[in-house]
C-alpha cells in the first residue's frame, strides 16, 4: 500500500515523467513536470476541474476588501464577508497611453503626433495585461497593485467555478472572447521567509563572494505546496502546473521590493527568471514599488514595465458612489444617509480651499481612507493634520479586538494595555517618536548610501519595535510588546504593517504611506521626550543627537 497522502500528487523521486517524453527526445511544452498527475491533464476543462476547489479558496480569499473600522457593526468578521471587493473596486490606467498613428497627423507630423499622444486615452492596467504576456506592474504605496490583482484573480476563479454568469462582465475587453486563464498568487515576502535557512546562507554567502545561485524553479512549486497544504488543497497541485506548461496560467509574484536583502534580491530575481525561462507561455506578472525598481539588482531584463497612474476625478466619483452604495446594500446604512454622505465627500473634493484633499484622493488607499472617515464622522477635517489625526484614530480602534469568525474575542488591545497600566493615548505617543526614530534612521542611511531607498516608508526593525512597544509595560518588557502587543499588530495591519525581513530573518515593519509616518514624526517633536523618570542609582539619560528637523516637517 502506497505511504501517499490521499488526495495528494505522487512524486517520482522529485519529478514525474510526462507521457509524451521519450528517451533523447524533448516534450512538445515543457521537459518535465513536478507533479505525476500533470502530465494526464490533456485539456483545458480538465485542469480546471482539478483545480477547483483552489480556485473556490482564491475567489474567496480575493474577495475580501480587507478593511475593518467601517462602521460600528462591520467590525463583525461575518458581516464583512458579505462586502466584497467587486463591490466597490474601480478599474486602474497605467501611465502608459496608446500609440497614435502617424498617418492621422498631418502636416507637423513630430508636433502633431506628440499632440495626440498626449491627449489619447490611457492603457488601463487590464488592457496592459491583456496585450502583455509577462510584464512588471509599478506603482506606490497604497497605488492598488495588490488589489488589481485581487480583483483580476477573484473574477478569473469565480468565472471557472461558475461560467456564464457574468464574471467577467466588468473587464470589457476580456467578456466576449475570456482567456483560459487559471490565476496564481504568490507574495514573495513569504516566498523569502519559506527558504531554509541553509539556503540563505549560502545565497549571502555566494552574494558576498561576487557569485550567483542559480535560480531554481522547484523551490516556487515546494513553496506553492507547502501553501496550499495550509488549506489542504495539494490535491490541485497537478492542475496548476498542467495550466502552467500549457500557458493556461497567469501567476502574479508579488512585492519584489519587499525582499530584504541585495543577496536575497539577486537571487529572487533568478529564481523568476528561471520560471520565466522554464514556462516561456505562462502569463507572469510582477510587481514592485517603483522607487525601488530603479535599482538594477530588482529589474528583469526584456520584461515591459507599466506604472499604475493615480486615480482621476471620474474614477474617484465612481469609487465613492461604490463605497457608500455598498454600505447601503450591506452594512445597514439607510439609503438617504449614504447618498448625503457620497455628495458631501464629492464636495469637499471639489471644494478650491481644501486643494490637500484632492491631490490625496488620487492615492486610492488615501481616498479609501476619506470614504472610511467619512462614514465614521458626519464631516472631514478642514486640514490635512487633521484628517490624519481622524485617521490614525480609526486605526488605533482597527487594533481594539480580534474577534474569530463566530465572534469568539481572541484578543484585545484595551484590555492588553489595561492590564499593565497604559491606554490608547500612551500607545499613540509611542507610535509618535517611533515615527520620528525611524524618521531619523532612514535620514541618515539616505545620506550615507547612494543605493536607491527600497521604498518611501522607513523600514523598522523588530527589535526597534519591541522596544518602544516595551516603553508601555512598567517594567519595559520587551518579552511583553512581543507576545502581547506585535501579534495585535500584525493581525490587524493598520498603522504598522510588516513589509519583509531583515538579514537576520526577523520581521520588518512600515507606516502604510510616508505621509503618515512624516505626520507622526511631526507630532512627537511637539511632544515631551518619550522618557519615564530615572530610577535610583541609573543615570540621566543623555541628550539626543542634533537632526535636521525641516527634514521631517510636514
Amino acid at each position: 500500500m502506497s505511504n501517499t497522502s490521499p488526495g495528494k500528487p505522487r512524486r517520482r523521486g522529485g519529478w514525474a515523467v510526462p507521457r509524451n517524453v521519450i528517451q533523447n527526445q524533448a516534450p512538445v511544452r515543457t521537459q518535465n513536470y513536478f507533479f505525476a498527475g500533470s502530465p494526464r491533464l490533456e485539456t483545458f476543462a480538465q485542469r480546471v476541474e482539478a483545480s477547483r476547489e483552489y480556485l473556490e479558496y482564491l475567489a474567496t480569499d480575493c474577495r475580501k476588501l480587507r478593511l475593518k473600522g467601517l462602521d460600528s457593526k462591520a467590525d463583525d468578521p461575518a458581516l464583512q464577508t458579505k462586502v466584497g471587493l467587486e463591490a466597490v473596486y474601480v478599474g486602474l490606467d497605467t501611465t502608459s497611453r496608446h500609440e497614435v498613428d502617424p498617418v492621422k497627423a498631418r502636416g507637423d507630423v513630430v508636433g502633431r503626433v506628440k499632440r495626440l499622444q498626449e491627449e489619447s486615452p490611457p492603457i488601463s492596467a487590464f488592457e496592459a495585461v491583456w496585450n502583455n504576456p509577462r510584464l512588471i506592474l509599478l506603482g506606490g504605496p497604497g497605488s492598488g497593485k495588490t488589489t488589481f490583482f485581487n480583483h483580476l484573480a477573484f473574477r478569473f476563479a469565480r468565472h471557472w467555478c461558475e461560467p456564464g454568469r457574468g464574471w467577467l462582465a466588468p473587464l470589457q475587453v476580456w467578456e466576449a472572447t475570456p482567456p483560459q486563464w487559471i490565476p496564481v498568487a504568490v507574495t514573495l515576502r513569504h516566498f523569502v521567509r519559506y527558504l531554509p535557512v541553509s539556503r540563505v546562507a549560502e545565497v549571502e554567502s555566494e552574494y558576498l563572494g561576487g557569485r550567483m545561485l542559480p535560480g531554481d524553479v522547484k523551490i516556487v512549486w515546494d513553496f506553492l505546496e507547502e501553501q496550499l497544504g495550509k488549506q489542504r488543497l495539494n490535491q490541485c497541485l497537478s492542475g496548476i502546473e498542467s495550466a502552467t506548461c500549457h500557458g493556461q496560467a497567469i501567476w502574479f509574484f508579488d512585492g519584489l521590493d519587499e525582499v530584504p536583502t541585495a543577496g536575497l534580491r539577486r537571487h529572487v530575481r533568478a529564481v523568476l527568471e528561471a520560471f520565466l525561462e522554464r514556462y516561456p507561455q505562462a502569463r507572469v506578472i510582477v510587481t514592485c514599488r517603483t522607487v525601488a525598481y530603479q535599482d538594477i539588482l530588482w529589474r528583469l531584463q526584456g520584461l515591459p514595465t507599466f506604472t499604475l497612474a493615480r486615480l482621476d476625478e471620474p474614477q474617484q466619483r465612481r469609487f465613492i458612489a461604490a463605497w457608500f452604495k455598498a454600505h447601503a446594500d450591506f452594512c445597514g446604512m439607510p439609503a438617504a444617509e449614504a447618498e448625503a454622505k457620497a455628495r458631501k465627500l464629492g464636495e469637499a473634493l471639489e471644494d478650491s480651499r481644501r486643494r490637500d484633499l484632492k491631490a490625496m484622493a488620487g492615492e486610492p488607499m488615501l481616498l479609501t481612507l476619506m470614504a472610511l472617515l467619512q462614514t465614521s464622522h458626519r464631516e472631514l477635517p478642514e486640514n490635512r493634520a487633521e484628517l490624519y489625526q481622524q485617521a490614525v484614530d480609526l486605526f488605533l480602534k482597527r487594533w481594539d479586538e480580534v474577534r474569530s469568525l463566530d465572534g469568539t474575542l481572541v484578543a484585545s488591545l484595551p484590555q492588553a494595555l489595561a492590564d499593565v497600566g497604559s491606554d490608547h493615548n500612551e500607545l499613540q505617543r509611542v507610535l509618535w517618536h517611533l515615527a520620528l526614530h525611524a524618521q531619523k534612521e532612514d535620514f541618515a542611511r539616505r545620506s550615507s548610501s547612494a543605493e536607491p531607498p527600497k521604498r518611501d516608508t522607513a523600514d523598522i526593525s523588530h527589535a526597534t519595535l519591541s522596544r518602544f512597544l516595551a516603553w508601555l509595560h512598567p517594567d519595559e518588557s520587551k518579552d511583553w510588546a512581543e507576545k502581547e502587543l506585535i501579534p495585535l499588530i500584525q493581525e490587524r495591519a493598520g498603522l504598522l504593517i510588516e513589509v519583509g525581513q531583515d538579514v537576520e530573518h526577523q520581521p520588518l515593519y512600515a507606516f502604510p504611506h510616508r505621509s503618515f509616518q512624516e505626520y507622526l514624526a511631526g507630532a512627537a517633536l511637539y511632544d515631551a521626550p518619550l522618557e519615564r523618570p530615572p530610577r535610583p542609582g541609573q543615570a540621566e539619560p543623555p541628550e539626543p543627537p542634533p537632526f535636521p528637523e525641516r527634514a521631517i516637517q510636514l
